[in-house]
């Protein structure tokens, strides 16, 4: 059953009561033969009888739809939660409370909340019709980045046989859950940011050919280089002729985001320092994803999993984007933080062409001399925050190195 229904204990008490005393007068009046007490007792007996089969009906007929949902939602933005009662008795459930928690990073509105110190208590009027289905829909607005679900759900009724209040709370795992992406923050100076190096774009200004692809053919020049002849094409035009291959260079991004503390930051920014790394690393995502630029996100924030941090494989277009948002907004406020050095290891691992990599974040100084080692990145820049603004900036020239 997924519904546990709670009495008030004054009203159990009062029919275990009723329960042992109709007993008693039954038998008693069977004794004495008193008819006309058994008339009295048998409708006392039919109440009983009502009372208890109303129960049943209240934990049985009442079902709440429980699909996979995600609701997915900006700061800023407003939507909707959906919830689908569906009443299977001939009885009506009316005068209710609907009640249930949700996280604080979102803000329910038109309703009564009640705020506590990790969740939102919300209550709402209920009734709900007999044989049909009801859809509540309650109005909200996304107030922080996070993922919060729905929890504590529980119906309040009055009962339509003694009049008690009768709460029920609903038992099964709720599986909906309201998902809130970081807001974009805008970070300057990131045209023309790319390293020029052999890869699988195509651009009309690259110096690198794909071998594997012919574009067209056109006469031979004399600064043709040999390999580039089409001899099917020469004996058939009788004059030699050339294939022309598409450009390609490599435009992929790589966002390194280190979210430990650095060195001078007072306890109560820290969480709000996250947040920032965190929006402009979704800007750039954004960026990537309207060039048709392909990206991948490296984040040291601990999570159960292959790499132990968090990892975004490389991909493009927006479904790609809609993955990293995911990602990100999974991110904990305060996160357990994966060692930064250890992260870039893996990152150098795995970086085995030229890429354009950014950095979000200080590191220490033995950070800092791990990365000048290194020659497998390319082009490098890091995100420098100029009081309420951002640019991108040489890695050399902006990155902050704090001591260990």
């Amino acid at each position: 059953m997924k519904w546990k229904v709670i009495f008030d204990p004054e009203y159990a008490r009062n029919k275990d009561l009723l329960l042992s005393g109709l007993i008693g007068f039954t038998l008693f009046g069977f004794i004495l033969r008193l008819e006309a007490m058994l008339i009295v007792l048998g409708f006392f007996c039919l109440y009983l009888l009502l009372t208890i089969l109303y129960d049943a009906i209240m934990r049985r007929k009442l079902i709440l739809s429980n699909e996979k949902t995600s609701l997915r939602m900006f700061q800023g933005e407003m939507d909707v939660l959906m919830f689908t009662f569906e009443n299977k008795s001939l009885l009506p459930f009316i005068n209710g409370i609907f009640e249930f928690q949700i996280g604080k990073e979102i803000d329910i509105l038109e309703h009564k909340v009640v705020k506590m110190k990790i969740t939102n208590k919300v209550a709402i009027p209920i009734t709900l019709k007999e044989k049909g289905k009801t859809e509540f829909k309650i109005p909200l607005e996304g107030i922080r980045r996070g993922v919060t679900r729905i929890t504590s759900i529980s119906c309040i009724f009055p009962h339509l046989i003694n009049f008690n209040q009768v709460r029920m709370e609903y038992m099964a795992f709720y599986n909906y859950e309201v998902i809130i992406y970081p807001k974009p923050l805008i970070v300057k100076n990131i045209d023309n940011l790319f390293t020029v190096s052999p890869g699988n774009k195509r651009s009309q200004y690259s110096p690198f050919d794909d071998e594997m692809s012919i574009k067209s053919i056109r006469d031979y020049t004399y600064s043709d280089s040999f390999e580039q002849i089409n001899w099917n094409a020469t004996a058939k035009m009788q004059r030699l002729q050339t294939n022309v291959h598409e450009k390609v260079m490599d435009m992929s991004l790589v966002l390194v985001v280190n979210l430990y503390p650095v060195h001078g930051w007072k306890t109560e920014d820290y969480p709000k320092m996250i947040e920032k790394y965190l929006s402009y690393t979704t800007y750039l995502c954004q960026y990537a994803a309207k060039q048709g630029i392909p990206f991948s996100i490296h984040i040291n924030a601990r999570t159960l999993g292959r790499y132990t941090y968090y990892y975004l494989p490389e991909g493009e277009g927006i479904p790609h984007y809609t993955q990293a948002l995911e990602l990100l907004a999974r991110v904990p406020r305060q996160p357990m933080v994966f060692p930064f050095q250890h992260m870039l290891h893996h990152v150098t691992q795995q970086t085995t062409t030229d890429k354009t990599v950014i950095f979000l974040g200080g590191m220490s100084v033995a950070e800092h001399n791990f990365l000048a080692k290194q020659n497998r990145y390319g082009k490098r820049y890091v995100v420098k925050e100029y009081e309420e603004e951002a640019t991108l900036e040489d890695y050399d020239k902006g990155v902050v190195v704090y001591a260990t």
